[in-house]
């Protein structure tokens, strides 16, 4: 079954009465929060195998990253409130300038801990390894060097997206955006301006307006 996070959550009452050999997620970065609902939807689905894939490194945010550890593997860190006070804690408090010698040595001994039961389900693949299996860059030959190039190349927009584009500028729930806080109003007027720079018909769907 190939689903989206949204839809996920739309039929998670009729997901739950599936049983699932293998759960993939990709862009697993969208589960690090712990009340994120696909992240709920996802983890009460009937399986014993769960994998996230993402291309974003794991920021420094323990929190997050005992979410998302928790989520292919429940219980492995037990309950947040231990692991922070087992890991998180000592381990930030190291960090912190001019911290103690026995903190800092209390900090590094978590942290190592951390990383050798972790490492045992984590795999890194950094972009040393990759090199060898993406294709290669374009290259042009001259009589004096070899040049390694990356080729962009700029589209002009059709007048139908020129016209949705400056409607979209000029509209009265994009310039509430400009002058709140409402990061999730930002996100949605990003979205909805890379739609119309792909195909004005993709922004037809209400779930993509940006609120008035």
């Amino acid at each position: 079954m190939l689903i989206t996070y949204e839809r996920v959550v739309k039929i998670a009452s009729e997901l739950d009465k599936m049983n699932f050999d293998l759960v993939i997620c990709d862009e697993g970065h969208r589960l690090k929060t712990q009340g994120n609902k696909a992240a709920k939807a996802l983890k009460s689905l009937k399986t014993n195998r769960r994998v996230l894939l993402t291309g974003t490194p794991v920021q420094n945010d323990l929190g997050e990253f005992w979410t998302m550890v928790d989520f292919v593997n429940p219980g492995l860190l037990e309950t947040y409130n231990v692991f922070k006070k087992v890991y998180e804690k000592p381990i930030m408090k190291a960090r912190q300038p001019g911290a103690a010698k026995k903190d800092m040595e209390l900090g590094k001994g978590r942290s190592e801990a951390l990383s050798k039961l972790t490492g045992l389900f984590v795999l890194r693949r950094t972009s040393e390894i990759l090199a060898g299996y993406l294709p290669k860059k374009c290259t042009l030959e001259t009589s004096w060097e070899l040049i390694l190039d990356e080729y962009v190349i700029f589209c002009s927009p059709t007048p139908l997206q020129q016209r949705a584009y400056r409607a979209l500028v000029g509209s009265h729930g994009l310039q509430n955006c400009l002058y709140n806080g409402d990061t999730q109003s930002h996100l949605k007027a990003i979205t909805l301006m890379r739609k119309i720079c792909n195909a004005v018909s993709l922004t037809t769907s209400k779930a993509h307006q940006v609120p008035c």
